[in-house]
């Protein structure tokens, strides 16, 4: 089950289940919302699709379904971000865990690097390479996935804004909400920050998904 973030879906479509690269079809749509079986549905409604090619074990919450002709969805364990401290009576320092909530997905990530603070009002940067941030500041910052290997189904706040906007939470509170960004000189999702090109971000720009509950 799960709902479709951009786009249609079709009986008899090949599609892609991200982050894992599973090539799968169509072969069944039922709508939740209007509560009968279909051979399409669109953007923002709820289904519960049929799957050819993949059992029911092999698909998490949070996993997303790409239309196979079109860009699929970033994946990566590493993301930089802009963040906003709710709520938290301390400092933050690197190296800080907690848990990511992103679209369906929950993971446990770390802060790997603080890379400056910024006027919220402006954007402009007021402090290269802060060693803190504390409560009502913001700032960029870069994530990774603390579970070895792991990886997991994100987009550009600016791109898609529900793949693309996440909280962090400690025990039961909500702590940061942040939205996943670029800068002038790098990817922000990815095994690595990499450099990149505009047209390298254009190419990401035709996504289908449809994320799963």
């Amino acid at each position: 089950m799960g709902k479709i973030e951009s786009g249609c879906c079709r009986v008899g479509d090949k599609c892609i289940i991200m982050p894992n690269e599973i090539h799968v079809e169509i072969t069944n749509i039922y709508n939740e919302d209007k509560d009968y079986e279909t051979d399409s549905s669109v953007y923002g409604e709820n289904v519960r699709l049929k799957l050819k090619n993949i059992e029911e074990k092999e698909i998490s919450s949070g996993f997303i379904l790409c239309n196979a002709k079109q860009k699929l969805c970033r994946v990566g364990r590493i993301f930089e971000s802009e963040i906003t401290i709710i709520k938290y009576p301390s400092k933050i320092y690197p190296g800080y865990l907690t848990d990511l909530h992103i679209h369906t997905t929950v993971a446990e990530v770390r802060l790997k690097k603080l890379i400056a603070l910024i006027n919220p009002e402006t954007g402009e940067k007021i402090l290269e390479d802060p060693k803190f941030i504390k409560q009502n500041q913001v700032a960029i910052a870069r994530f990774e996935l603390s579970q070895s290997q792991q990886i997991i189904c994100m987009e550009l706040f600016k791109d898609f804004p529900r793949l693309g906007r996440f909280a962090l939470c400690d025990e039961v509170r909500y702590i940061v909400e942040g939205s996943i960004c670029i800068r002038d000189d790098c990817l922000a999702i990815g095994d690595q920050i990499t450099e990149v090109n505009d047209q390298s971000f254009n190419e990401f720009s035709n996504v289908e998904a449809l994320y799963l509950l």
